[in-house]
């Protein structure tokens, strides 16, 4: 505890630290600038070089030192600048990072003193007046009486001040709004940054009140660091006041954090590492490798996690639009194929990462919502969701299919336009959600069932499917010598974590000692540590196409798009439907691979690894991923074409539905009658089969 200051030496130190820190021209400079300037920053390591104990008394009772050095500026400022009944605002800034204190870490002990908490913005509400001095009318003698407003509950004069012209009695009293002075005044509530939480843990959560000109400037989803008073106010239990307190947060000043990954800025010492690693020949194994090391193979779908790491560039064009670099993966198999434990491993490991689940999503859900609830007061509040809460980052969200149906049609914006737009309740916002999706999603019955079409088994739109970039299926099929190797290194990861137990316990022995020196393969070949920093310093290289890289994607496109240059029907049968959202997923994987070598250029390597990637893709994925495009499964392309050649043309005879289905069903067995009815019955409807006699068919005429 510090020594108290007394209010004339209090005076004499800020009027010596504004002198000395040559505050007195900006002084000037913001005067002239009142009322568009209601502010004047002060910065704390001024404060701490002039005097520790004057910063630390700061810290400790805040409300004297801030109130007397708003006093001392309002006495530089010209006469009459600042009406009466108006403060000019002192905010302090510049307070060193390693004065933040952690939401959870909270205390009684702070109540009253000055702190820095840094978190992640998840509920704003609407900006309203706040009265800060309210003008009232006595109902006896008709006097206006000035009364100051403090906390959240209306103040009413307790009589009719005589000091004021009043007549003393005790009485009614009818506010005066136009007399009134009123304060913007905006309520948010943050809560703690995911990558510094352990594991398990939930977010903690600190309300916060901002006034005049802090209010407006912050949005649902921000990243930013508060400073301000930490105040109490008691619960309310059954209408009446409890001796439990809610913490709430006065603010001061607040910065908002830049849109990077600063926090993973390496050393120099792993800058060399990470460029050394980079020319390792087996660098894009190695990457593979430190992605859940303790789950067996999925090679692939490694591989593909690493690159969304990494991302691709995001690039505005000349016209304004936004191409988003960030890469969408779905995982769609079978329960029990160690689904949700990459996901939360990739949560874990990516530079802001969110893991969210489709089925336990709150109100918000996995974008945003305008919410009504006891933070607003009753009023509509703008509530973030999992992708906005996950901008600049990666979202891991599980249980895709188990989504809300409401939430569907704004995923789309918000896999593709990278935002969400929230128009309700006189809200109208837009919301960033710059981040990577790796989502995960079980069969609609359970498990794959062999004769059903793919499509049919995935409870997602394909609207939605079709803004992935890479879909992995993962079927659970028995096979010997497969499950033999699972259960085996199932069984290995056990004995190793048992004897890393041991190891820490100081009870290793022979048999500890070869297990560890053993299993070797569980340990992830980067630390996460590194990798995070390995990620975060290449995301700021930007590689350029080489001519060489972008024939080779150019001639894939082309070849994906025409089957007759297809080599083989083997071939043929494996191609989809290939659009330019496609194209741009694989443009994506080839700058990321880029990424991951710190090379400036994109370069033949890379295009091979992009294009290596989606063929393996394509070839495990088979018909879902031409059904995710054209929202349709294959065969029932294939039945309807048969249907259609059936049907005779103009210049033939017309004949009967029975007899339209027995030639197709020659064709394709399983063709049936419904589907010659339906498609008879829409071509009817467009004109494009008539019936010359009732109940037979023909081609019309074009």
């Amino acid at each position: 505890m510090v020594r108290p200051i007394p209010d004339n030496e209090l005076r004499r130190m800020w009027e010596e630290f504004l002198t000395d820190y040559e505050y007195l021209p900006r002084l000037e400079a913001a005067a002239d600038a009142y009322p568009d300037k209601r502010s004047f920053e002060i910065d704390a390591s001024e404060l701490q070089e002039y005097s520790m104990d004057f910063l630390e008394y700061l810290v400790e009772n805040p409300d004297t030192v801030i109130t007397a050095g708003q006093q001392i500026l309002r006495d530089y400022y010209p006469p009459d600048t600042i009406p009466e009944g108006e403060d000019l605002n002192m905010r302090v800034v510049g307070i060193p990072k390693k004065e933040y204190v952690a939401i959870r870490d909270l205390r009684s002990k702070d109540i009253g003193h000055f702190i820095s908490v840094e978190g992640l913005v998840n509920k704003v509400t609407e900006v309203r007046p706040k009265l800060l001095e309210g003008t009232f009318k006595c109902h006896s003698c008709g006097a206006y009486i000035r009364q100051r407003q403090e906390g959240t509950e209306l103040r009413k004069p307790a009589k009719c001040y005589e000091n004021q012209g009043g007549c003393g009695k005790q009485t009614y009293f009818t506010l005066i709004p136009n007399l009134a002075v009123f304060q913007d005044y905006q309520r948010i509530e943050i809560q703690e940054i995911p990558e510094g939480l352990r594991g398990g843990d939930q977010p903690a959560r600190l309300p916060a009140n901002l006034v005049d000109d802090l209010t407006g400037k912050i949005s649902a989803g921000d990243r930013l660091v508060l400073h301000g008073i930490l105040r109490s106010s008691p619960r309310k239990s059954g209408g009446q006041l409890t001796t439990t307190f809610d913490l709430l947060l006065e603010v001061n000043s607040f910065e908002l954090e830049r849109h990077d990954i600063d926090e993973f800025e390496p050393t120099p010492e792993d800058i060399e590492r990470i460029h050394k690693e980079a020319k390792d020949p087996d660098l894009y194994k190695n990457l593979t490798q430190s992605i859940s090391p303790t789950i067996k193979g999925y090679d692939e779908i490694k591989w593909a996690i690493v690159l969304q790491m990494f991302s691709g560039v995001t690039k505005v064009m000349d016209d304004g639009t936004r191409v988003r670099g960030d890469i969408h993966v779905l995982l769609f198999g079978d329960p029990g194929t160690a689904k949700s434990q990459m996901l939360r491993y990739a949560a874990s490991l990516a530079p802001r990462g969110m893991y969210a689940s489709g089925r336990s999503a709150s109100a918000a859900g996995l974008t945003a919502a305008a919410v009504k609830d006891e933070f607003g007061e009753g009023r509509w509040t703008l509530e973030a969701g999992a992708l906005v809460l996950a901008d600049m980052g990666l979202a891991a969200i599980d249980e895709l299919d188990k989504m809300d149906k409401n939430d569907r049609s704004s995923m789309h914006e918000a896999m593709e336009q990278q935002s969400i737009t929230v128009n309700k309740a006189g809200i109208n916002a837009t919301l960033q959600s710059r981040c990577s999706i790796l989502a995960a999603a079980n069969p609609k019955f359970g498990r794959f069932i062999r004769k059903k079409e793919l499509l049919e088994q995935l409870d997602i739109p394909a609207p939605l499917l079709s803004r992935f970039d890479l879909i992995f299926t993962i079927k659970d099929n028995p096979d010997v010598d497969r499950d033999r190797s699972i259960a085996s290194h199932i069984l290995i990861g056990h004995q190793r974590g048992e004897a890393r137990l041991l190891e820490e316990m100081n009870m290793a022995d022979g048999d500890v000692q070869r297990i560890l020196s053993t299993s070797e393969e569980f340990k992830p070949h980067f630390e996460a540590d590194f990798l995070k920093k390995y990620i975060a310093y290449a995301k700021k290289v930007i590689p350029l196409f080489t001519e060489e890289a972008r024939k080779k994607l150019e001639d894939f496109y082309v070849n994906q798009r025409n089957p007759a240059s297809a080599p083989s029907e083997e071939e043929d049968s494996l191609k989809a439907v290939f659009t330019a959202r496609q194209m741009e997923g694989l443009i994506r994987l080839a700058e990321a691979a880029a990424r991951a070598r710190l090379s400036h250029r994109v370069e033949g390597i890379d295009a091979d690894a992009a294009i290596n990637l989606y063929t393996d893709y394509l070839k495990a994925l088979g018909d879902l991923a031409f059904e995710a495009t054209t929202a349709v499964p294959r065969s029932q392309v294939s039945r309807r074409l048969v249907i259609e050649g059936a049907i005779p043309g103009d210049d033939e005879e017309a004949i009967s539905m029975q007899d339209i289905y027995d030639r197709a069903h020659s064709e394709n067995e399983e063709v049936s009658m419904d589907e010659v009815r339906k498609i008879l019955e829409n071509m009817s409807q467009n004109g494009i089969v008539y019936e010359p006699k009732r109940g037979r068919y023909k081609r019309a005429a074009w």
